[in-house]
């Protein structure tokens, strides 16, 4: 081999690199951006306001720090109202996913006993946007159109049904 054909090759293999880092900070930078408060994005907020209710987790925290974590989780979900509006409602439609790395984790934790894993549990968005609704309440008024077409999809989104009643009445006209 000599060296002409080792240069060309890590040539190569420097050229892909630098576009394969050029794509994924493209990407990164195209995806759209949570809103944010005290430098924490929507979903942290979230986690916040509706935390996991599991007994591990209750018998670990005090209940004067539940909450307050969740008065802090309402307060900037309402600081941060209307701009939340289009995640919620996209919250509304998705549904509890492991990843293949969860799964192969939980999988794990049965097959053996030597290690203990304690995986936290996965975030139901979902719930989560409902209690956001349930906070915002008549503010969320701007999403009435957005909620009442995923009434109209196949299959329905029902936890619209929720969202608008935690809006009040002014959405009862937008079915």
């Amino acid at each position: 081999m000599n060296s002409r054909s080792v240069f060309r090759r890590h040539r190569r293999n420097l050229l892909l690199l630098a576009v394969l880092l050029v794509g994924g900070m493209g990407i990164w930078f195209a995806q759209p951006r949570q809103p944010r408060y005290c430098n924490k994005p929507l979903t942290d907020w979230l986690d916040e306001l509706a935390a996991p209710l599991t007994p591990e987790f209750l018998n670990t925290q005090p209940y004067g720090k539940l909450a307050a974590r969740s008065k802090q989780g309402e307060a900037a979900i309402v600081a941060m109202g209307t701009n939340s509006l289009p995640y919620l409602v996209s919250f509304l439609t998705q549904t509890q996913r492991p990843t293949s790395l969860r799964r192969f984790l939980e999988y794990l934790g049965e097959k053996q006993s030597f290690i203990n894993l304690n995986l936290p549990p996965l975030s139901d968005r979902c719930s989560q946007a409902l209690q956001a609704f349930r906070v915002l309440g008549s503010t969320a008024e701007p999403a009435i159109p957005a909620l009442a077409e995923l009434l109209d999809r196949s299959p329905p989104g029902y936890s619209a049904i929720d969202a608008l009643e935690y809006i009040g009445p002014k959405s009862v006209p937008a079915r």
